[in-house]
């Protein structure tokens, strides 16, 4: 089994990671562009990197890139955990991609002295939930956000976990 390489999202990654996530989406929430759009797929780099956050994917060649995680820095300590995709063939054991990705996430948000991570998901049960309650992401409700973060205004489950 290859290692899985966790490193930031460069510009000519774009195309990958938004098949993956277009993918994914498409696959297993029904998601399309014209009922979901994300414009912030179109410009990663100035929508999360140049606003103070950051964006990684992981990948076990070059290129095929496998999974994606992103950090939106809001200010005040707070971020917006965001865009965890890991393609469903690597997700798990042994790779841990999922897991690995999050760490990476969290451990730069800690560096930056961020104290409280938010984030929305679909509202269906699935193993992502409990993934992130095993990771101490607690799920409160949407008026528990803080005024920084803009909800989505689709339905969804909305989580935080505390960090130091």
């Amino acid at each position: 089994m290859k290692p899985v390489k966790i490193r930031p999202f460069s510009s000519s990654d774009s195309d990958s990671v938004n098949d993956l996530i277009r993918g994914i989406q498409k696959t297993e929430f029904k998601f399309t562009e014209n009922n979901f759009p994300q414009p912030e797929l179109g410009d990663i780099k100035n929508f999360y990197i140049s606003s103070g956050g950051n964006f990684w994917v992981a990948c076990l060649d070059n290129p095929p890139i496998v999974g994606t995680a992103a950090i939106l820095n809001l200010g005040n300590g707070i971020a917006k955990l965001g865009k965890m995709f890991v393609h469903p063939a690597y997700r798990g054991r042994p790779l841990k991609i999922a897991q690995k990705l999050l760490d990476t996430a969290m451990g730069w948000a800690r560096s930056i002295e961020v104290k409280q991570v938010y984030f929305e998901t679909t509202p269906e049960p699935c193993t992502a939930h409990y993934f992130y309650c095993r990771n101490e992401f607690i799920e409160v409700k949407s008026n528990d956000f803080p005024s920084e973060y803009e909800l989505c205004p689709y339905p969804s489950r909305y989580f935080m976990k505390s960090i130091s």
